[in-house]
This record gives structure tokens, C-alpha cells and sequence, in this order.
């Protein structure tokens, strides 16, 4: 594991040297195993690319930034929405775990996948956990992933209630919005166990679609997924927050029928999806202007 981690970090230093296009054709060839198409793109993933070479995502770091993100939430639908805030850290140091409750969320907030869920502080490893963070402080997104929105964000740690569903399995709701309107939605279950996850439209309709994603496919799952009962306010919610966008996926959660926010999330798994059928990445660049 040390040397799989030594090796990543010596892998994206290297590519921290080159220029955006040069990284973005090594890294979409290493996770498709096919080159994008920048000059004429017509497949979802490869429009994907091309924003990260457009300026105009660097203006969007409030909406990325898991802090910041907070008060664009409040204003455009309000308060009620966002997961409950227990603490903010501008460092590791400035954590003090013997304060916080027995079950809790903590996050970096200038990237994805820097999250730590505790669901049980006892069981905690809090050197490990302290350990963890560090590295993802120190890391930069940005020149990681090449998306423009992680480049000027300040990294902290916030700390968030632990969402608990009744049924005891919380549904994550991704909305694919484009220029303010929700087409189709990918909901993912046993996320922190074996992620599955099947895709709908907007009448809750399943489709006939499956992810790869880093050359695993994501399975869908067998099991029957009811109709959220708050499936319109989430509708609704994703259309207010996502008008002014061409593309912006936005996340819910839904927590015995109450509906919070997630996350925004501009350019999804950095670009690198292939949707299957193969049909889908054309029809889905169609959608992205």
C-alpha cells in the first residue's frame, strides 16, 4: 500500500510539470484506454475536457468549495436545505475530537472524495484519521484533476452532522442538470459498502444505463427503489440551483423524507465516465453545449 501511494504521488508530480492538454489526453487514455476528441467533440466525455481547458470554470470555485458552497445554498433556496454545520478548521491541528458528538462528517472542502464518516467516535482511529487529512490538505485538486473550479480554493475541514436515514441506507440523488433543467438522475445505494446505483428520468422511469468509471463498471442494483416521496421539491430545487449553469450536476440526499443538499459538481468523475450503451456519451453530448 505505501508504494502504490509512493507511486501516486510521484505519478501526478510528474504531470504537475505538464501542460493541461498533454495531461488531459495521458489521463483520459489511461482511464478509457482511447484518446478525447478536442478540436470536434461530440461525446459527453470529451466536451468534459474541453471545459477544463475554458476559463470560465475558474469563476466557479465558490460553487465547488464545500464551505462556500454553503451560502449560494442559502440564498437560492434557502437554509432548510443544508446538513447542519458543527465546526470549521482552517487546520488539522485545530480539531479538537473530544468535542465533537459520537457520529459525524468530517470533509476537506477543495475536492471530491476527502470525506471521513464516523459513525461511531470510539472506534475512531484518530492518528490515522489525523494522518489521513494532512495528506489531503497538502494535495492540490487542481493540478491533479486539471478542473479549473479546485484551482483558487483555500483548503479547510468542515464538520457535518451524520445523516441517518430511518430505512438505514441513505440514497444519494444525482441530478444531471443542463442550462437549469434536469434530465435524467443516477441514484447510488450501498455507496460506503459496494456502490451500486441505477439511472431514471424525470418520471422515474429506469433506464437502460450502467457507468465505468477507472475501468470498473458500476452494477445496478437489483433491488426495487421506491419513488422519493419529496421527488418534486428535489425537482424543483435542482432547477433553481442549477439555471445559471450549462451543465452542473447537483446532489441531494433524502433523509426520512426531508431533502438535503450535497454537493455541485461541473465536470462529473472529472470527465472520465463511458456511459453504456456507447450510444449514450453522443446522445449526452448532445445535451452539453
Amino acid at each position: 500500500m505505501f508504494i502504490k501511494r509512493s507511486i501516486r504521488k510521484l505519478y501526478y508530480f510528474i504531470l504537475s510539470f505538464l501542460p493541461t492538454r498533454m495531461v488531459i489526453y495521458i489521463e483520459y487514455f489511461r482511464y478509457t484506454r482511447s484518446l478525447p476528441n478536442l478540436s470536434n467533440p461530440t461525446k459527453f466525455s470529451d466536451k468534459f475536457q474541453c471545459m477544463k481547458l475554458d476559463n470560465e470554470l475558474e469563476s466557479y470555485c465558490k460553487y465547488v468549495d464545500k464551505y462556500e458552497v454553503r451560502e449560494f445554498v442559502k440564498k437560492t433556496i434557502g437554509e432548510k436545505y443544508l446538513n447542519k454545520l458543527i465546526a470549521v478548521y482552517d487546520r488539522v491541528e485545530d480539531i479538537d475530537f473530544d468535542t465533537l458528538p459520537n457520529r459525524f462528517v468530517l470533509k476537506c472542502t477543495h475536492g471530491s472524495g476527502y470525506n471521513i464518516i464516523c459513525s461511531n467516535i470510539k472506534e475512531l482511529e484518530i492518528s490515522k484519521t489525523k494522518k489521513k487529512l494532512k495528506n489531503w490538505m497538502r494535495e492540490d485538486f487542481y493540478s491533479i484533476t486539471r478542473e479549473p473550479q479546485y484551482k483558487l480554493i483555500k483548503p479547510k475541514i468542515i464538520c457535518e452532522e451524520y445523516l441517518d436515514d430511518s430505512n438505514d441506507s441513505l440514497i444519494d440523488y444525482k441530478f444531471f442538470c443542463f442550462n437549469g433543467e434536469p434530465k435524467f438522475i443516477q441514484v447510488v445505494v450501498d455507496r460506503n459498502i459496494k456502490h451500486k446505483e441505477n439511472f431514471y428520468n424525470m418520471n422515474w422511469q429506469k433506464l437502460n444505463m450502467k457507468a465505468c468509471y477507472k475501468k470498473t463498471l458500476y452494477e445496478n442494483t437489483s433491488e426495487s427503489i421506491s419513488r422519493p416521496k419529496n421527488m418534486e421539491e428535489m425537482i424543483l430545487l435542482a432547477e433553481k440551483l442549477s439555471k445559471d449553469f450549462k451543465f452542473v450536476r447537483v446532489d441531494f440526499y433524502s433523509v426520512n423524507d426531508q431533502t438535503i443538499f450535497g454537493e455541485l459538481t461541473f465536470v462529473p468523475a472529472s470527465g472520465f465516465t463511458i456511459y453504456i450503451p456507447h450510444e449514450l456519451n453522443y446522445h449526452l453530448g448532445n445535451l452539453l453545449e
